[in-house]
């Protein structure tokens, strides 16, 4: 799947962001770390959900192993059994967050905005006008 290429590409950057963070060449050159740290800050929470759901597959496989194994214990393999369906959503709770994460990770989204509306000339269909504006922006933001 083209998603889990991307998250492994992100991933991987992270991981050389966080050795470049660590080289003493790179400490001495302000503007470099700055840039550097502002990149790996940006990763941080993409890489750390990505993480989080490769470890919620692996305990649903492990979980899915131990229900089917005919070799376990029954009462071990029906906590299993019920075990599977909880973690199964929660793996696609984190699949859909990590989507979410990717088509919305734009450079400028983390800024804040001033947004001032105004009534202007016109009367109530002016006033009328920039609530409605008002409203939408509002909702938007949301």
């Amino acid at each position: 799947m083209a998603i889990f290429d991307k998250l492994d590409e992100i991933e991987k950057r992270y991981e050389e962001l966080a050795q470049q963070l660590q080289d003493p060449s790179i400490a001495t050159d302000g503007k470099r770390l700055t840039a550097i740290a502002k990149e790996h800050g940006s990763l941080d929470r993409t890489v750390r959900a990505y993480r989080d759901y490769k470890a919620a597959k692996n305990e649903l496989t492990e979980t899915r192993t131990l229900a089917e194994d005919p070799d376990e214990d029954p009462e071990m393999r029906e906590v299993a059994a019920s075990e599977v369906a909880s973690l199964s959503e929660r793996s696609e709770l984190l699949l859909e967050q990590l989507k979410a994460m990717l088509v919305s990770s734009d450079e400028d989204s983390h800024r804040d905005a001033i947004v001032e509306i105004r009534a202007g000339t016109g009367g109530n269909e002016a006033s009328l006008f920039a609530a409605d504006l008002f409203r939408m922006y509002s909702r938007f933001a949301e």
